[in-house]
């Protein structure tokens, strides 16, 4: 999360445009491309690593991203990210 918000990643937009039916989840294997995608530099290692102690998971092991949208880490870090555009606009 801190990574994205110094990239100016809208990491809420990211997440949101892989639940199109808005169901409040992502499956792992969606998530995870999608965070290999963004230009975090984050290896497998990493990943795995974020995949077995950081994520919440849903009945069927989906990802929670609203868990993440909710955190009070992430709303620090989106406040940050969202002055930080702010002022350089």
């Amino acid at each position: 999360m801190r990574k994205s918000a110094e990239l100016q990643i809208d990491l809420r937009r990211e997440l949101i445009a892989l639940d199109p039916h808005e169901l409040s989840v992502i499956s792992r294997i969606h998530f995870w491309g999608a965070l290999l995608s963004l230009p975090l530099g984050l290896n497998e290692e990493e990943l795995t690593e974020i995949f077995d102690s950081d994520l919440n998971y849903d009945n069927n092991g989906n990802v929670d991203y609203v868990s993440i949208l909710n955190s009070d880490i992430f709303v620090l870090l989106e406040r940050k990210r969202i002055i930080a555009k702010a002022l350089l606009s």
